[in-house]
């Protein structure tokens, strides 16, 4: 399997209906790496769009910005887990927390975080 950000969203096109869960988790030692191959984290703002997403779990990944990662949360999710997860900054600042809480705030069908 060779993961890329083109691999990943040639992948999401072709299951855009089907998909129902995701889940990537990697080990802390490829922070930079996994950044390189989804695109800083966009290759994953496809999945927001996906209209049976119902699951998403990421773990262990690196993200450009708080924008990137909020965009990529689709609002039909029912279980969401985020572990692991950083911006440019290995420490969150308060917009970035603000952000993302604002977003999972819009995920009304949410029952597992």
């Amino acid at each position: 399997l060779q993961l890329s950000s083109i691999a990943l969203m040639v992948f999401f096109g072709k299951v855009l209906t089907k998909l129902e869960s995701f889940s990537l988790h990697v080990g802390d030692c490829c922070w930079d790496e996994m950044k390189k191959m989804t695109d800083n984290g966009r290759a994953f703002v496809s999945l927001a769009a996906m209209p049976n997403l119902k699951k998403f779990s990421l773990n262990g990944l690196s993200f450009d910005d708080i924008a990137v990662l909020t965009s990529s949360l689709n609002p039909n999710l029912k279980f969401l887990e985020l572990d692991y997860i950083r911006t440019i900054s290995p420490t969150w600042c308060i917009p970035e927390v603000q952000a993302l809480v604002g977003k999972l705030s819009q995920l009304t069908g949410l029952v597992s975080l």
